[in-house]
């Protein structure tokens, strides 16, 4: 089944992303984005295919993504500091509060976007 995730941004126009559907319970969703092109987290690249698994909970405080790389192996996990986060029946939706934690596979952790947050 697929899910619609809206990630709303205070200084940056809203994302959307087609996930598939991994689990679900009453108020929380485990969804699978695949990467159809290369991008970038922290200074590692992550080609095409590479997978996230998203945690979203009803009322959440943060979204957790767990990255792997394409051939398979832990990239890490980012944790988005939100507020407004709902899960519905077709989709996820959250507003994304530009703070983010980044656990790189060795256990250390590095703070994201610190300048956009202090430019709003």
């Amino acid at each position: 089944m697929r899910i619609l995730e809206v990630k709303r941004h205070v200084n940056k126009p809203v994302e959307r992303y087609c996930c598939d559907l991994v689990a679900r319970g009453e108020d929380f969703a485990l969804l699978q984005y695949v990467s159809d092109r290369p991008w970038q987290v922290d200074g590692i690249r992550l080609e095409a295919g590479s997978i996230t698994l998203g945690h979203y909970r009803d009322g959440g405080g943060w979204v957790l993504w767990r990255m792997h790389g394409s051939d398979g192996r832990l990239a890490g996990h980012l944790f988005h500091v939100c507020r407004d986060q709902r899960v519905e029946a077709d989709r996820v939706e959250y507003l994304d509060l530009m703070l983010d934690l980044w656990y790189r596979p060795d256990g250390d952790v590095v703070v994201l976007d610190r300048d956009e947050a202090q430019a709003c």
